[in-house]
């Protein structure tokens, strides 16, 4: 009788050694899915799909753990299972800012853009963000290797035999959740398998790397080298960063929008032009500006940064937009008011424009606004008072605005004269990528700037900013910032002038989950015949859109309709050229 309560005590420390041990193993399990149910509006629990690349690799590790070279396997398990869990941190996080899948080749070219992208958005909230993610990591480390040694019991006897079964309990599951378990309204399995993903990511990697390597084959495009244009008037670009499609979809937004918008829309009736409007779909979203803006311009599309090296470095004999415009007599000018050179970023002139005015040549010495530096309304009062108004027509302009730009901390104020954003007695806007500065003075600027994040900064830390009301509404204000400005330089043109004002990309972190990748594009002239080619393509008068209001072309196919438009209004009504609504590929494969 005495040795009851031995046994008893032995039985419940048996059950809870297995208890302890399964549920380590299936806790890990959770921990490997974790970065998969991360959303932009949380942690969504119930679009959790498990993958069975766990359960591959722990079948193989229970299959072969009591073979030889234990050791060695053991290692060779925690590389693979420590690259997926980097793939799938890679892809989750790439997901949430660009809502795509990233190439592993084409990451290979981003990551210096992402280097300078955190260099250039340096300040106490991104600075405590790294240091947060470094932690991160390390206690997600501490609790897996913790978990992994409870775990490892479930492989020994007694309890082999019991978890053996438990696998292929787990197996039938996944099969079973992999080819019928299908959710009502979602788009596939309940389950899903990592492993066929990554042979085709390498695949397309390859196929990539391939075809960027082959000549450029004939561009359909060379014909507009034959075009004579007799009636040229001004044609100008205004790229409003981050403005997309996703204010439309989201009624807080739109209810903020949509009011102003429609003064701004009276504005131009009064003043008398005439606008069309509609949703143009870009090849990235969230990001990568250059890759859209080059996709309309070379008429193709750009989706990965290895291509789009591959093309400007062609250049020029893939063709252009700004090209097209220099062939036909137009002075073509560029404002990038946010381009410098520094660390990681090169001095280019992808489209060889005649007039480039970047960051260096505005001299503005007033206060640092957002990633850009330089307030839009000072950059294009510079640019009209030293360069434009002084231009040869006909003109190309194009103006990558800079002030809509994430992280919106401050929507710049409209003034009555853009001098005096500026301060003649003070000193340019510090660089901290420059080159020149020691690492002394660049440790102290990087200090100066997390002091100047205050209690008021510091505690909005306590609320996720990427999902912030007050970011929306700023991300909001800043695109009208920019509407606004159009507005107040068109109407001081008097000219014959066809002007497009459009979004690059929808904009990072406030875009939902499934969001299209379309942008709003408006079409301005003052002679209604210059909008007869985007009417006819699907634009709608006005300025508003409305949500449910399909896409009327892709960035690509911008640079055809543009040609057929001005084609179009010649006196001499030569024949159109073909149009391309989704453009051309350049590349042979």
């Amino acid at each position: 009788m005495s040795l009851l309560p031995f046994a008893a005590r032995a039985l419940v420390a048996a059950r809870l050694r297995a208890i302890s041990a399964f549920s380590a193993v299936f806790v890990l399990w959770l921990l490997f899915e974790l970065p998969l149910a991360i959303r932009p509006d949380g942690l969504a629990i119930r679009g959790l799909r498990f993958t069975g690349d766990f359960l591959v690799l722990l079948t193989a590790y229970f299959l072969l753990r009591r073979r030889r070279g234990e050791r060695i396997l053991r290692r060779v398990w925690v590389v693979l299972m420590a690259s997926l869990v980097f793939v799938r941190v890679d892809w989750t996080v790439s997901w949430l800012i660009t809502r795509t899948r990233p190439l592993f080749y084409d990451q290979l070219f981003l990551i210096r853009h992402l280097v300078v992208l955190v260099s250039d958005l340096w300040s106490g909230p991104v600075a405590l963000g790294l240091v947060g993610l470094v932690l991160g990591v390390v206690l997600t480390v501490v609790i897996a290797r913790a978990l992994s040694r409870v775990g490892r019991a479930a492989f020994e006897p007694p309890l082999r035999r019991p978890f053996g079964y438990a696998l292929g309990v787990a197996w039938c599951a996944i099969v079973v959740l992999t080819f019928v378990g299908a959710k009502a309204g979602a788009d596939g399995p309940l389950a899903r398998w990592m492993f066929p993903e990554l042979v085709v990511n390498v695949r397309e990697s390859y196929r990539t790397y391939r075809d960027v390597r082959e000549a450029i084959v004939d561009s359909p495009y060379d014909v507009y080298k034959s075009i004579r244009l007799f009636r040229r008037p001004n044609v100008s670009f205004f790229f409003v960063e981050s403005y997309g499609k996703v204010i439309a979809d989201s009624p807080d937004l739109a209810k903020r929008f949509t009011p102003r918008l429609a003064r701004i829309e009276r504005s131009f009736d009064r003043d008398g032009w005439h606008m069309v409007s509609g949703f143009c779909t870009a090849p990235v979203s969230g990001g990568r500006s250059w890759l859209a803006v080059g996709s309309i311009f070379m008429g193709t599309p750009v989706r990965y940064e290895s291509v789009f090296r591959h093309l400007v470095g062609a250049s020029p004999r893939v063709p252009s937009i700004p090209q097209f415009f220099a062939g036909e007599g137009y002075q073509t000018i560029g404002l990038e008011p946010s381009d410098r050179v520094r660390a990681g970023v090169e001095d280019v002139n992808y489209y060889h424009l005649a007039r480039q005015i970047r960051f260096d040549d505005l001299h503005y010495t007033g206060k640092a606004i957002g990633w850009g530096l330089v307030p839009d309304q000072y950059a294009l009062g510079y640019a009209n008072n030293n360069v434009l108004g002084t231009a040869v027509e006909p003109r190309f302009f194009m103006f990558h605005m800079v002030s809509s730009h994430m992280p919106w901390s401050v929507v710049p104020t409209i003034v009555n004269d853009w001098r005096t954003l500026g301060d003649p007695e003070g000193q340019g806007v510090w660089d901290a990528h420059s080159e020149e500065q020691t690492l002394r003075q660049h440790l102290h600027t990087m200090w100066a700037r997390l002091a100047r994040y205050g209690r008021d900064e510091l505690h909005q830390l306590s609320k996720p900013p990427s999902f912030d009301k007050d970011l929306r509404q700023r991300y909001v204000d800043t695109v009208l910032y920019d509407l606004s400005l159009i507005e107040r330089q068109l109407v001081t043109e008097r000219g014959d002038e066809l002007v497009i004002v459009m979004g690059d990309h929808q904009p990072p972190a406030v875009t939902s989950d499934g969001e299209s990748f379309d942008v709003p594009v408006h079409v301005f002239a003052r002679d209604p015949a210059l909008l007869a080619e985007f009417v006819d393509r699907g634009f709608a008068p006005g300025l508003a859109l409305d949500a449910k209001t399909p896409p009327v072309v892709e960035h690509a196919g911008l640079f055809s309709l543009l040609v057929r438009d001005l084609v179009r209004v010649q006196p001499s009504a030569p024949p159109l050229p073909r149009y391309l609504p989704h453009g051309v590929s350049f590349t042979k494969g």
